[in-house]
This record gives structure tokens, C-alpha cells and sequence, in this order.
């Protein structure tokens, strides 16, 4: 805190070998404050993330740095990975949209030959776009641009398809659309959702 207002900063970024428990997890908290300084009582709160297992299920990293501070704090927990693992318990149905979505761009993607064609296809018809996206499944969210690309370039893939005797039958159906565009609706807003909650004014789940 200074004349200007709090001011934000990275005081550690701490390696854990051995276990993880909590009151490892706290002990290493409490040791990179002395190291710099800073008396652990000045802490007001504390938001944490990921699993309970690795917060501490029976003894959370939270609980244990309270004792240590012996004054009351507020505690928050971040809800970005609940709300990752939310978005995939979509239905059966649904999951089937983005499968063959994943499945049509890797066959486009991935043969080297068809990949130039594709991208000099688009480029002929003048397409407002030059590529497809890929699906990266280390980061769900790029789901959501995957699929608007997808949806976006629709009617070109389909042609492209058409010209190489690929055929998708489910590209033709008025219900797989409905559905596609149901999973570009819906990832869309969890994507909104989660860049929402990583802003410095949106406060974690308490």
C-alpha cells in the first residue's frame, strides 16, 4: 500500500518438493514472507486454488495460516477450475457435435497436402477467413474459438468435403446445427465467464 493507492505484486513463485499438505504448503507461504520481510500478521486474506487435496483436505492451507496469524481473515477458494470441470459434463449428445468438429479439422489439419489445399481453397472463394483453428485439449477454452471458426467457415468446409468425396452426413442436418451452435452459445459464455473472474476486481468464491 502506498500514497497512490495498493499496488499489486508477485512476492514468490516457491518449489515444493516431497509432499504437499497443507501445512507444507503454508509453511513455505510463511517462510517466503520472513524472507522478504514482511510480518505474517499483516495478511487480511487469503484466496487459494486448485484441488481440496492439494489445499488440504483435513488441514487446509487457509486454517493453518489463521492459527498463525491469530486474528480473523477472510478466506476465498478461486472457483476457475470448478467451473473448467462444469463445462465438461455437457451431454452425451452435445459431446458428439464437438467430436466429429475435432475429428473433421485434425483429417483437414493434419494431412499436410489437404492443409494447402484447404487454405488455398479459402483463399480463392475469398473467405473472411484463412485457416481453421486447432483444438488444444490442454485449454478447453480454445473450444469456444474452434468451434465459432468452425460454425464461421461452415459452408466452405462443406464444399471442400464435397470436392474430396468426404462425406459427413451430419453436416447436412438442421438438428446437428442447432446443437453446434448450442455448444458455440454455450462455451462462448463459460469463456466470458472465466476471463470475468481473472479480472483484479472480481473476487474469488468465499
Amino acid at each position: 500500500m502506498s500514497s497512490q493507492g495498493p499496488k499489486e505484486e508477485l512476492q514468490g513463485l516457491l518449489p515444493l518438493s516431497g509432499q504437499t499438505r497443507g501445512k507444507d504448503i503454508a509453511n513455505a507461504v510463511q517462510k517466503c514472507l520472513e524472507d522478504n520481510g514482511i510480518n505474517i500478521i499483516k495478511i487480511v486474506s487469503i484466496a487459494t486454488d486448485g484441488t481440496r487435496s492439494r489445499a488440504g483436505i483435513h488441514r487446509r492451507v487457509a486454517s493453518i495460516l489463521q492459527k498463525k496469524i491469530n486474528h480473523e481473515i477472510l478466506t476465498f477458494h478461486c472457483l476457475i477450475p470448478q467451473e473448467a470441470l462444469c463445462a465438461q459434463t455437457f451431454p452425451a449428445e452435445i459431446v458428439e457435435v464437438m467430436n466429429l468438429v475435432i475429428k473433421i479439422i485434425n483429417s483437414t489439419l493434419a494431412k499436410g497436402l489437404y492443409h494447402l489445399q484447404f487454405k488455398d481453397f479459402l483463399e480463392e472463394i475469398d473467405s473472411q477467413f484463412s485457416d481453421l483453428l486447432l483444438h488444444n485439449k490442454v485449454r478447453w477454452l480454445s473450444r469456444c474459438n474452434v468451434l465459432q471458426r468452425f460454425v464461421l467457415c461452415l459452408s466452405e468446409i462443406k464444399t471442400f468435403l464435397n470436392e474430396k468425396s468426404i462425406n459427413h452426413p451430419e453436416l447436412k442436418g438442421e438438428e446437428w446445427l442447432q446443437k453446434c451452435n448450442l455448444r458455440v452459445d454455450t462455451t462462448k459464455k463459460l469463456s466470458e465467464l472465466n476471463l470475468n473472474l481473472q479480472g483484479k476486481p472480481t473476487p474469488c468464491l468465499k
